[in-house]
C-alpha cells in the first residue's frame, strides 16, 4: 500500500475512528521504526483481505452498470472511452497524480451540457478536499470518494436519455 492511492480499494481499506487499531496513518505511524508506516501498511492489507468480497461485488455491479450504459447509450466510441473512467476508479488502485484521467469528463460535458457546471464544481471541491486534510491517507480516501461519486454520477447522468437538443457536434455521443 502507498499513502497516495486513490480508488474503491483505498476507500474500503481506509481506517475510520481513532486509535492505532483504526489503521489510520495518524495513529498507526511510529517514527521510532525503520519504516514508520509499517503498521499502517500491515493494517491496510489486513482490512483488504476482509473487504475483498465487498470490493469485488461493488466493482462487479459498477462494471455491469457501466457496460449497460455503454451498450445502450454511448453510440460513439469516444463516449464509451470517456465513461470508462468509472472502471478505473472501481478496479485500479492508482496513485493520485494519475487521476488526471478525470479530464475525460470534459468531452462528455459537450454532449451533456448539464455535466459542465458540476465538473467545474468537482475540480474546485477537489482542491478544498486536498487542502482540508493533513494526513495523506485521509486526504486520498476523501479524494477517492469524490472521484467515485463523480464518475458514478456521470455514468448515471449519461444513462438517461438527453432532453432537448444536444450541443452542436455532439449528436453522435448520445
Amino acid at each position: 500500500p502507498l499513502t497516495n492511492h486513490v480508488g474503491l480499494r483505498t476507500l474500503l481499506t481506509h481506517g475510520v475512528g481513532t486509535g492505532s487499531e483504526s489503521g489510520r496513518m495518524r495513529y498507526a505511524r511510529d517514527d521510532r521504526l525503520t519504516d514508520p508506516f509499517g503498521a499502517w501498511k500491515r493494517l491496510r492489507l489486513e482490512r483488504w483481505e476482509r473487504a475483498r468480497p465487498v470490493g469485488v461485488a461493488l466493482a462487479g455491479a459498477g462494471l455491469l452498470g457501466l457496460g449497460w450504459v455503454v451498450w445502450r447509450r454511448a453510440r460513439a466510441l469516444w463516449a464509451a472511452q470517456c465513461l470508462s473512467q468509472l472502471a478505473v476508479v472501481l478496479v485500479a488502485q492508482l496513485t493520485n497524480y494519475y487521476y488526471s484521467f478525470l479530464l475525460l469528463s470534459a468531452p462528455l460535458a459537450r454532449a451533456r451540457r448539464r455535466l459542465a457546471a458540476p465538473l467545474l464544481g468537482v475540480a474546485v471541491a477537489s482542491h478544498f478536499v486536498a487542502a482540508g486534510f493533513w494526513w495523506t491517507d485521509d486526504r486520498y480516501a476523501a479524494l477517492g470518494l469524490l472521484a467515485l461519486l463523480w464518475c458514478g454520477w456521470v455514468v448515471w447522468t449519461y444513462a438517461k436519455r438527453p432532453r432537448g437538443r444536444l450541443s452542436p457536434g455532439a449528436a453522435d455521443g448520445r
